[in-house]
C-alpha cells in the first residue's frame, strides 16, 4: 500500500488542474516532491509508511483547494523560482567561504605569494604604504605590508561571505521546512539544478582563466586565490550537473 495514497491524491489533483500539459506536469511534480519529502520527514520521526503518507496528504490539504490555488499559480511559480534563486545565492556564498578555507590552507603551507601577492614590480602610493605599514608594523617593507594586508583582507572577506551564505541557507531551510519541504528539495528542483550547474561551471572557467593569466603573466603571484575558487566551483558544478541529469531522466520517464 505504500505510495498508493499519494498516487490517488495526484490522480485527483490532475483531474482538477487547468493549464497546458507542461504546466500540469510541472505542478504534479512539485506536489509529488512535496508529498514525498513530507512522507520522508514522517518516516524519520518514526511513523509507519501509511501513517506518514496519510499525514503528508492531510497536511498538504484537499486536492480541490490545492487545484484552485494552482490554477492561478503565476505568483506561486514566481515565488518558487525566487526561493530557488535565493537558495542558489546562499550556496554560492558558502562556496566563496569554502574557497577561503582552501586558500587559508595554501597560505599556511607557505603559499602567501602564490595566493595573494600583487604582480612583481607593482608600485604603491606613499599613502597606501603608510597605511599598510601602520597596520602591519613588522612587515619591514611596503610590498610585504601590502601582502600581509591582502592575505588578511582576502581571507576575512571570503569567510564573511561564507558566514552570510550559511545564514541565507539556514533561512531558506527554515522557510522550506515550514512549508513541509526541505532545503535539499529546493536545490534539487530541475531549474535550480540546471542554473546551479551552468553558473558554477561558468564561474570555474572564468576563475581558472584568471589563475592561468596570473601564472602566465605574473609568475604565479596571486594565482592561488583564483585556482582555489575555481576548484570549489568545479566541484559544485559537478554536483549540480549530476542532480540536473537525474531530474531530466526522471522527467523523461
Amino acid at each position: 500500500m505504500s505510495g498508493e495514497l499519494i498516487e490517488r491524491y495526484l490522480d485527483d489533483l490532475q483531474a482538477r488542474l487547468h493549464g497546458t500539459p507542461r504546466q500540469i506536469r510541472r505542478t504534479l511534480r512539485e506536489v509529488e516532491d512535496h508529498l514525498r519529502d513530507a512522507t520522508d520527514a514522517g518516516l524519520a520521526r518514526g511513523l509507519g509508511a501509511d501513517d506518514a503518507e496519510r499525514q503528508a496528504v492531510a497536511a498538504f490539504g484537499p486536492a480541490a483547494g490545492v487545484a484552485r490555488a494552482c490554477n492561478v499559480s503565476t505568483w506561486q511559480l514566481l515565488r518558487s523560482l525566487a526561493g530557488q534563486a535565493v537558495a542558489l545565492v546562499g550556496v554560492a556564498l558558502v562556496a566563496v567561504g569554502l574557497s577561503g578555507a582552501v586558500t587559508a590552507v595554501m597560505v599556511a603551507a607557505g603559499g602567501r605569494v602564490f595566493a595573494f601577492a600583487d604582480p612583481a614590480g607593482t608600485r604603491y602610493s606613499a599613502h597606501d604604504c603608510a597605511h599598510w605599514l601602520g597596520q602591519h608594523p613588522r612587515a619591514g617593507s611596503c610590498a610585504q605590508a601590502a601582502l600581509d594586508e591582502a592575505v588578511s583582507d582576502g581571507l576575512l572577506q571570503r569567510f564573511a561571505a561564507g558566514a552570510v551564505g550559511l545564514i541565507v541557507v539556514a533561512v531558506v531551510a527554515f522557510l522550506a521546512h515550514r512549508q513541509g519541504s526541505s532545503l535539499l528539495a529546493v536545490l534539487t528542483r530541475p531549474v535550480a539544478a540546471i542554473v546551479g550547474a551552468t553558473a558554477f561551471a561558468a564561474a570555474g572557467v572564468v576563475l581558472s582563466g584568471l589563475g592561468g593569466n596570473a601564472v602566465a603573466l605574473h609568475a604565479g603571484n596571486g594565482a592561488g586565490q583564483w585556482f582555489a575558487a575555481a576548484g570549489v566551483s568545479a566541484v559544485a558544478a559537478l554536483c549540480f550537473a549530476a542532480i540536473a541529469l537525474r531530474r531530466m531522466r526522471d522527467m523523461a520517464i
